[in-house]
């Protein structure tokens, strides 16, 4: 049950509700580093095979992350035990791609993509051996709204022209950059349901608002409603300033849904029916993943994780681009990669239900909940991405503690159990002596 936190809330020295999340600046540094080794430079482009100048600057700058990392792990002896379930499911995910590019006859360009992976993979191992989730999450939530802030300042030209709010520098797809907002919304969210934002915190979240609405990306808002609502069903306090704050707001999100063409505008964004009733050209594609394939090892295990797009039948173009991760996974893992995956998923949610410590539990399972339900309408989750960036430390950052935690409701003060202190020492005419805490 969610309670509303009066300004009576027990507050740091400075007079504002001490946070226990801190961003480490070194950590945030080397996550700067692995996001840009991850964002699409080229816009509309796969990597092939082909080693071009941004393909090799991308691999500079990933091998540059994982020692930034190593470099960390080695200055410190608080270390930390790191869960080896999410690396075992991207291991035999990633052998699942392989094994079907090698049928495939390519596969060098689905070999490179997974080094990739497992590079990225690696480097968050070691952050996580390093940092606690209290350090990792915040670290990567700013490294993720600085990249977006700069690519949306930067992009402000494309949306002055009457289009959608796409990436400068660097440039970065509408899609990409709503996720990128989204995750920073959630994050202010998370700390609304907690109890413990700050105006800082509020105007964050009014500029990420604004960014994923200026993107026009109705997948990101509409993975939002389910988002928010873990983050309401798992929420401990609400300051009144914010409720109040909230409630005016109200009659204008009211208005704007149905006083205006705006929701209209935003669904359709110009397409005619047929896009629309194929979610703009996408099950054209899902319909020819999920054909008969022409050998068994391929149905089991894909074609490798280069393979973006798929030949399509009956249409004035020839390829469509996949556009869901788990079609995605279908077509480069096959049906065992799917599995994987799907188990994975399954993993991460129940662990972060045992292991999260309870001011990151909304976030976390947040998170869970957006990557998988975004999956369905985008692609990228199980590929060198930021969407992969924030699942692996999501899966990775609490550790191997399991952590039981119960509703605010129900955490009442224990009874104090007290025994009297034998006779020696004590009062010779039996008065109470002073009361022991057990446990």
């Amino acid at each position: 049950m969610s309670t509303v936190a009066s300004e009576a809330t027990p507050r740091a020295p400075s007079g504002r509700v001490a946070p226990r999340h801190r961003v480490s600046f070194a950590c945030y540094l080397v996550l700067l580093v692995v996001i840009a080794s991850v964002i699409p430079w080229q816009s509309d482009s796969y990597f092939s095979g082909a080693f071009d100048i941004v393909a090799v600057l991308k691999a500079i700058l990933a091998l540059v992350g994982l020692l930034g990392a190593l470099l960390l792990s080695g200055s410190s002896r608080d270390l930390h035990p790191v869960p080896f379930g999410p690396v075992m499911f991207v291991g035999a995910y990633l052998l699942c791609t392989v094994l079907g590019a090698l049928a495939a006859g390519d596969l060098l360009a689905s070999v490179v993509v997974a080094v990739r992976v497992g590079i990225q993979v690696m480097t968050i191992v070691v952050l996580a051996h390093r940092y606690p989730a209290a350090s990792l999450l915040p670290s990567l939530v700013a490294a993720i709204g600085t990249i977006g802030a700069l690519a949306a300042v930067t992009g402000l030209s494309d949306l002055a022209g009457g289009g959608r709010l796409s990436g400068g520098f660097p440039p970065m797809h509408p899609n990409e950059l709503a996720f990128e907002a989204a995750v920073v919304l959630a994050w202010v969210a998370a700390k609304v349901t907690q109890g413990l934002d700050t105006i800082g915190h509020l105007a964050v979240g009014a500029a990420a608002l604004g960014v994923l609405l200026a993107t026009g990306s109705r997948t990101s808002l509409l993975v939002m409603v389910p988002t928010v609502a873990i983050l309401m069903v798992t929420a401990v306090a609400i300051r009144i300033r914010t409720a109040v704050l909230v409630g005016a707001l109200i009659p204008i999100l009211v208005w704007a849904a149905l006083g205006s063409d705006a929701v209209a505008q935003l669904i359709s964004r110009g397409e005619d029916v047929d896009q629309l009733t194929t979610l703009s050209n996408r099950t054209i594609a899902w319909q020819a993943a999920l054909a008969p394939k022409d050998t068994i090892w391929q149905t089991l295990f894909g074609s490798g994780l280069d393979t973006k797009q798929i030949p399509v039948a009956g249409q004035w173009w020839a390829f469509q681009i996949l556009d869901s991760s788990w079609v995605s996974a279908l077509v480069q893992g096959g049906l065992v990669g799917l599995g994987i995956c799907l188990l994975w998923m399954l993993h991460a949610g129940v662990r972060v239900i045992q292991t999260s410590s309870r001011d990151l539990l909304g976030w976390q399972l947040a998170m869970i909940v957006l990557l998988t339900s975004r999956g369905l309408l985008e692609s990228g989750l199980f590929d060198a991405t930021t969407a992969f960036l924030v699942l692996i430390c999501v899966t990775l950052g609490n550790g191997t503690t399991v952590r039981r935690w119960r509703p605010a409701w129900l955490n009442r003060p224990a009874p104090v159990a007290r025994r009297t202190l034998g006779r020696p020492g004590g009062s010779a005419r039996g008065e109470p002596q002073p009361a022991l805490t057990t446990g």
